[in-house]
C-alpha cells in the first residue's frame, strides 16, 4: 500500500470569466488519488483547518476513492491561487502557520504500519513544527521497511528564506528511496543533487521535464524518456499524475528484488503517459 503523507488545500483556479473556481488539491494529495486511479491501494493523511475551506476538503475528499484520514485544528487551511497562461500554471499561496503543517504523526502511524511505501509532501517543510513531524514520520517509516518517497516541489513563497529551503529539501532527499522534482527544481538543487545521485547509486532520481519527457538517474545510469505531445489546458496536475502511476507501479514491484534501472524505464513511460493525460482538463485531478 501507498501512504502519502503532507499538504491538502484548496486550489482557486482562474477559468475565464468564472472567475477562481475552487478545486481541491495539495501534491500528496493529488499523488494519492493518481496512484488509486493506476490501481495502486492508497492512503492519505493531512491536516486542514477548522474553517469553512476545511470542511469543504472533508466533504470532497469522499469522492476520489482514496482512504483519507484528515486531521483538523486551529489553524487556517491553506489555499493555492492559481492562474494559467497557455497551458502553463503560475502559483500564489494564502498560508501564515498553515494547518498543513500540523500533521497528526500518531494517526501517520497507524497507516505507516501498513504501508510500503510512505510519499511525502514538502510544504509541511516550510516551518519547523512540520520539519519536526516530517523528520518523526521518515524516522518510523524507516524503522517500519517502508520505502520513502518525495516530490521536491520547491515552492519559495512559503519558506522564511532560499538557504533554509534548500537545506531542508536536500535534507529529505538524501533519506527518500525515490525522489521527483522538475527540471527547474534540478538546476536550482545543483551541484549537490549531482553529488546526491553520485553518492547514493542505489536512490532512484526522476528529473520532469515536461513535454519534453523525463530523465532518469539510478545505478550510475542516465536515461531520457520521451513524452508524447499533447494539447495542454492546464499543466497544473502533471507531475502528480505522474508520480502517482510511477509509485503505483513500484508498489507492485514491492516483494520482489529492489528495481534495477532497467526495471524503471517502463514504469517511466506508463508515469509520462499518465501525466500527458492529466494536462487535458482543468484541475489538478
Amino acid at each position: 500500500m501507498i501512504v502519502s503523507v503532507g499538504e491538502i488545500l484548496v486550489d482557486m483556479v482562474k477559468q475565464g470569466m468564472e472567475g477562481f473556481v475552487p478545486h481541491l488539491g495539495g501534491a500528496p494529495f493529488n499523488v494519492a488519488v493518481g496512484a488509486s486511479r493506476c490501481g495502486a491501494k492508497t492512503a492519505f493523511c493531512g491536516t486542514v483547518g477548522n474553517d469553512l475551506w476545511g470542511d469543504y476538503i472533508v466533504k470532497e475528499v469522499l469522492s476520489f476513492g482514496v482512504d483519507s484520514r484528515i486531521a483538523k485544528v486551529d489553524r487556517a487551511t491553506t489555499m493555492a491561487f492559481v492562474t494559467i497562461d497557455k497551458g502553463e500554471r503560475s502559483f500564489g499561496f494564502m498560508r501564515s502557520d498553515g494547518a498543513d503543517s500540523y500533521l497528526d504523526v500518531e494517526m501517520i502511524n497507524g497507516l505507516i504500519k501498513q504501508g510500503d511505501i510512505v510519499h511525502l509532501g514538502s510544504l509541511p517543510l516550510s516551518c519547523k513544527v512540520g520539519q519536526e513531524r516530517i523528520e518523526e514520520i521518515i524516522r518510523r517509516a524507516k524503522a517500519k521497511g517502508s520505502k520513502l518517497s518525495f516530490d521536491v516541489n520547491l515552492r519559495e513563497g512559503v519558506w522564511a528564506n532560499e538557504t533554509e529551503m534548500i537545506d531542508k529539501t536536500l535534507q529529505v532527499v538524501r533519506a527518500c528511496d525515490y525522489v521527483k522534482l522538475n527540471e527547474e527544481e534540478w538546476n536550482r538543487l545543483c551541484p549537490e543533487m549531482e553529488r546526491i545521485v553520485e553518492e547514493y547509486p542505489d536512490k532512484a532520481v526522476v528529473v520532469t521535464l515536461g513535454e519534453e519527457g523525463s530523465m532518469l538517474y539510478k545505478d550510475g545510469y542516465q536515461s531520457y524518456v520521451p513524452a508524447d505531445k499533447v494539447e495542454a489546458v492546464d499543466t497544473t496536475g502533471a507531475g502528480d499524475a505522474f508520480w502517482g502511476s510511477m509509485l503505483a507501479d513500484l508498489d507492485r514491484w514491492q516483494g520482489k528484488y529492489p528495481p534495477t534501472h532497467e526495471d524503471l524505464i517502463p514504469m517511466m513511460e506508463n508515469a509520462t503517459r499518465a501525466g500527458a493525460n492529466a494536462v487535458k482538463h482543468f484541475g489538478a485531478i
